[in-house]
Order: C-alpha cells, then structure tokens, then sequence
C-alpha cells in the first residue's frame, strides 16, 4: 500500500490527504502522465468492508488516489492523529471531472447504474458542461460480470469508445474490484 506524507491512515487504509480541488487537479496531473489510473471514494462501509474482503483489499491498494468520501472518515483521522482537510464527494468529484473534461476536451464513458440511470446522466452533464465529450455510457445488468461474455462485451465497448475517463456506479465493492480487474484493458 502506497504511503505518502499527504495521507492518514483509518484501520489500515490509506486516505489521501485532498480537498476537491486537490483531488480534481491530481486526477488530470494522473491522466497526462499514465496510461491508466483510478481513484477511489472511501468512505465507512469500504472501510469496514475492507477489514474483511481481500479482493476489495487487493482492488483499493491499487488506487492511484484514495479520497475521504465522508465526514465520519475526517473525525476518524483526527483520532487517529492525523487530520484530513476535508470530504471529497464522489458526486462532486464527477460533477467537477466532467466541467475539467469539458474545459481540457478529455471524453468521458458513464458506466453502471440502474436501467438508463448512465444516459440520464450524461444528458444531465451534458446540459451543464456543452462541451464534455460523452463517448459511451451502459448499465450492464446485475450480474454481468459473472458472465464471460456479457463482462467481455462491455470491456469492448469501452475500448472502442477510448474514453479519457471512465466512470463506473456499479456500487462498492464490485466498481472496485471491476476496475482492478478490467479497467486497464479498457
């Protein structure tokens, strides 16, 4: 697990020691140098849940950037003896990564989500930022990752869209664990 002097860290995981804007400026700082990258939003459940899930464990340690996606994980820091600068919501994450993409022409793939959840997204995103370049969104079904085929379908549609950032709800611990797994091939 990366350590960085920037970082607290609540029951064995790393949380990287950002506001938004630091997350944000990051992120694109992490896009212009590697092929591939991801960042995580920790909040309790993942903590707990990662006590006990070492694939999810596995997945997290992976992280380029792992955020405090929740007050409780700021008072925890502090008794920890380290004191985290702030929450940094994944739906504001998303919100200011689309405004960036559209600003710096970088494309987005939305993935996850109830039925049409992802195309009522984009449309919304969309509507905000007239710029952002939305290559593809899906809402693969439940379960889809347990079928060869069906997850190798949508591995292939993110491929050919060749988005800048893929965005992927499929809720915790699975988004982690499908990044980890399936991400870089994207």
């Amino acid at each position: 697990m990366r350590q960085s002097p920037g970082s607290a860290e609540i029951l064995g995981t790393r949380i990287d020691n950002v506001t938004l804007e630091d997350a944000v400026n990051l992120i694109v700082e992490l896009i212009e140098s590697k092929d591939f990258s991801f960042t995580v939003t920790a909040n309790v459940d993942h903590i707990m849940k990662l006590r006990k899930d070492a694939l999810f464990r596995a997945a997290y340690s992976q992280a380029d950037l792992t955020v405090a996606d929740g007050v409780p994980l700021l008072w925890a820091s502090r008794l920890f003896g380290s004191s985290l600068s702030g929450r940094v919501n994944g739906t504001d994450l998303v919100e200011r990564l689309a405004g960036e993409s559209a600003r710096r022409g970088f494309s987005v793939y939305l993935m996850g989500g109830p039925e049409d959840s992802a195309a009522t997204a984009s449309k919304a995103l969309r509507a905000k930022h007239p710029n952002l370049k939305v290559v593809g969104y899906s809402c693969p079904p439940i379960g889809f990752h347990n079928d060869a085929a069906h997850n190798e379908a949508v591995v292939a549609a993110i491929r050919q869209a060749s988005p800048t950032i893929l965005f992927v709800a499929l809720g915790a611990p699975k988004q982690e664990k499908w990044i980890a797994e399936h991400a870089k091939r994207t």
